[in-house]
C-alpha cells in the first residue's frame, strides 16, 4: 500500500475483468460503545445526503445520472476496534457516457460535505428502532445476540451486542456532527480501488482528501478464555427452541495453523453435508437445522441448532461424539477431500468478486500477512486427517445456551 498522508494508505488493484469499479474507504478506530449508534447514523447519511443533494429525490436523481451508482456502508467490530466501511460501486466509465472525474467528484462531495438535519436524524432513529426490533424478533438472531452478551460479559465480545437502542434518547445532531469529525480526523484510513482504474490519477485526486496528523490505530486480535458454565435456559414465547454450544479452541486467525482449524470446523458443521448434519439431522432427525461457525480472533467455535427442547441434551452429547469421531479419524476420509474442495472453490469464487477481493487484501494488511488466494488454497489442499484430529483435540465445551420455545416450557 502507498501512504499518501500520515496513517492514510491507498491500494489500487487494476483489473479489467470487472465491469464496475469499487472505491472503498475503511476507517479504523478504537471501539467506544457510546459511538455505535452515531456511526450507524453516519452510515445512513454519508453517500445519501450531502450539501449539494439534501433530499432523497435529489440524491437518487444524481445517482441515476451516474448510471445507478450505489453506496454501501457497514460496520465491523474487531475485538477492541471498529471498522467503518463505506464503498462506492459504479460502472466503468468506458462503458457509459460519463467521465471518471464525475464519479470522483461525487465521492468527494458526499464524503466531505454531508448534510445534517434534525428531520433526517429523527427519521434514521425511528427506522433504527424498528430495524433492531425486527432483527431481535427473529429467534435465531435473538439467541445469537443473547449468547454474545453472556460470553462477552468480561471481555470484548460484548462489543458485538446489536441492541444499542438505549442510546436513542440521548442522541442529538451535535453528537452526530461531532462523531463525523472524529471519524474523519481520528481514524487510520485505508482506501481501496479495484477495477479498470489508473493508480496515478486516483492517488492524485484523493491525496489531499485527508490532511493533517491522525493517530495510528494498531489492530490487535485477542483470543478469549472461558470457564465452564452450567447450561443456561431462557424461555421465550416462540414456536420452537434454539440451541447454542460454545467450544473454546487453541486456534485463532493469527495462528499459523488457522486454516487447519477452518477445515476441521467445516467438517464438523460449517458445510451443507457436514458431520453434524449427517449424524444429528439426517440419521436421527433430532433437529430442524444444525451448523457450526468460528469466531476467528476469539478462537471460539459455536454450534447452532433449531430444535425441540426435549432433544437438546441428546444433541449436545452427539456433538461431543462427532468431535470425538474427528479426533479418532472415524469417518470416510473422502469427506475431508470434499470439504477442502468446497472451501477452495469458495475462495476462488471470492477472487472474482470485487468487494471480497478488497476485504481479503485489507485482512492481509491489518493482520500483517502477505497471503495470496493461491497460497491459501495450497495450504488447504495439504491439510490431512492428522491435522483435523489435532485441531479437534483442543475443543473444550464451555457453555450450552438454550432459547426454549413455549410449546416445551413445561419441561
Amino acid at each position: 500500500m502507498i501512504e499518501i498522508n500520515p496513517n492514510v494508505k491507498v491500494k489500487v488493484i487494476k483489473d479489467s475483468k470487472f465491469k464496475h469499479i469499487d472505491v472503498s474507504f475503511k476507517f479504523i478506530k478504537n471501539f467506544k460503545k457510546d459511538e455505535m449508534l452515531t456511526d450507524y447514523i453516519l452510515g445512513e447519511i454519508l453517500g445519501e445526503y450531502s450539501k449539494a443533494y439534501q433530499t432523497k429525490s435529489k440524491m437518487a436523481k444524481r445517482k441515476d445520472e451516474l448510471y445507478g451508482l450505489n453506496v454501501y456502508s457497514y460496520q465491523d467490530i474487531l475485538c477492541d476496534h471498529k471498522v467503518f466501511n463505506l464503498t462506492y460501486h459504479f460502472l466503468n466509465p468506458f462503458f457509459v457516457d460519463t467521465k471518471i472525474q464525475e464519479y470522483f467528484d461525487f465521492i468527494k462531495e458526499t464524503l466531505t460535505r454531508p448534510f445534517f438535519s434534525s428531520e433526517i436524524l429523527d427519521e434514521i432513529l425511528y427506522n433504527y428502532d424498528l430495524k433492531i426490533a425486527r432483527i431481535l424478533d427473529k429467534p435465531q438472531r435473538y439467541a445469537t445476540n443473547q449468547l454474545v452478551k453472556i460470553i462477552g460479559k468480561d471481555n470484548h465480545l460484548s462489543n458485538k451486542d446489536l441492541d444499542n437502542r438505549y442510546l436513542i434518547k440521548d442522541m442529538t445532531l451535535d453528537k452526530v456532527i461531532s462523531g463525523y469529525k472524529e471519524l474523519m480526523n481520528n481514524s487510520s484510513i485505508y482506501i481501496y480501488a479495484i477495477g479498470d482504474i489508473n493508480e496515478d490519477s486516483f492517488i492524485e485526486y484523493f491525496k489531499d482528501l485527508f490532511n493533517g496528523v491522525r493517530p495510528y490505530i494498531n489492530y490487535q486480535p485477542k483470543k478469549i478464555t472461558l470457564t465452564n458454565q452450567e447450561d443456561i435456559i431462557e424461555d421465550k414465547n416462540i414456536s420452537q427452541s434454539y440451541l447454542k454450544i460454545v467450544y473454546e479452541t487453541d486456534y485463532s486467525n493469527m495462528n499459523e495453523d488457522y486454516y487447519k482449524w477452518l477445515v476441521a470446523d467445516a467438517m464438523l458443521g460449517a458445510i451443507p453435508n457436514s458431520l453434524l448434519f449427517r449424524e444429528v439431522r439426517e440419521k436421527r432427525s433430532l433437529c430442524y437445522t444444525i451448523s457450526s461457525g468460528i469466531l476467528k480472533p476469539e478462537g471460539l467455535s459455536i454450534v447452532s441448532s433449531a430444535i425441540s427442547f426435549s432433544t437438546y441434551k441428546e444433541i449436545v452429547d452427539l456433538t461431543d461424539k462427532c468431535i470425538q469421531m474427528l479426533i479418532e479419524k472415524n469417518y470416510d476420509y473422502q469427506e475431508l477431500e470434499t470439504t477442502k474442495k468446497i472451501l477452495i472453490n469458495s475462495l476462488n469464487a471470492n477472487s472474482d468478486d470485487a468487494r471480497s477481493t478488497i476485504d481479503f487484501i485489507h485482512s492481509n494488511e491489518i493482520n500483517n500477512k502477505n497471503y495470496s488466494i493461491k497460497d491459501i488454497t495450497g495450504i488447504i489442499a495439504r491439510i490431512n486427517i492428522d491435522d483435523v484430529s489435532e485441531v479437534m483435540q483442543t475443543y473444550k465445551r464451555r457453555l450450552v445456551y438454550v432459547l426454549r420455545g413455549n410449546e416445551n416450557a413445561e419441561n
